[in-house]
C-alpha cells in the first residue's frame, strides 16, 4: 500500500477529517489493546494531546512498514 492510498482509507474512516485519534487508529487497525497503539503514534506531534495529523501518521505507519 502506497502512502496516498493509506491517507485516503483513513480519511475514509474518519468521514473526511484531517486528524484522528488513537481509539479511531485503533478501529482502522484492529488492534483492541491501547498499549499496542502507541508504537504507532510515537513522535508525533498531537493537537491537544490528541488528535493527530492523517499525513503525519499515514508517513509513520508505511516508514514502518519499510
Amino acid at each position: 500500500m502506497e502512502k496516498a492510498e493509506l491517507r485516503k482509507n483513513l480519511k475514509n474512516h474518519v468521514k473526511g477529517a484531517e486528524v484522528i485519534t488513537k481509539k479511531e487508529l485503533m478501529t482502522f487497525m484492529g488492534i483492541e489493546k491501547h498499549d499496542h497503539i502507541r508504537k504507532y503514534v510515537a513522535g508525533l506531534e498531537a493537537i491537544e494531546g490528541k488528535y493527530y495529523f492523517i499525513s503525519d501518521v499515514a508517513s509513520k505507519l508505511i516508514r514502518m512498514v519499510k
